[in-house]
């Protein structure tokens, strides 16, 4: 099954893959310059429902490339989703 985040579709077993989420962090924790590992992270974590640490991980992946739009998409879509959450008043 793919799962929509943002523009691109990517496999649920991609997303859901425990030690594939561990070999990013370690490959993150040994090289945080590594681009492709904070990108995977960042998507993880969105997937998951943790769009602080999502966040975290594509805004190191805007400083390794800044012409990445699809980093860019995402920071401005769970910025919006976290500002959204901010204001929203309470029931």
């Amino acid at each position: 099954m793919k799962v929509r985040i943002g523009s691109i579709l990517f496999e649920q077993s991609f997303l859901e893959d425990g030690s594939r989420f561990l070999e990013y962090l370690s490959r993150v924790r040994n090289n945080p310059r590594d681009l492709e590992a904070q990108l995977a992270l960042g998507v993880i974590h969105e997937y998951h429902g943790r769009p602080a640490q999502a966040i975290g991980h594509y805004w190191c992946a805007l400083q390794l490339d800044p012409t990445d739009t699809f980093v860019r998409e995402r920071l401005k879509d769970l910025l919006a989703y976290l500002q959204h959450l901010i204001t929203e008043r309470p029931s």
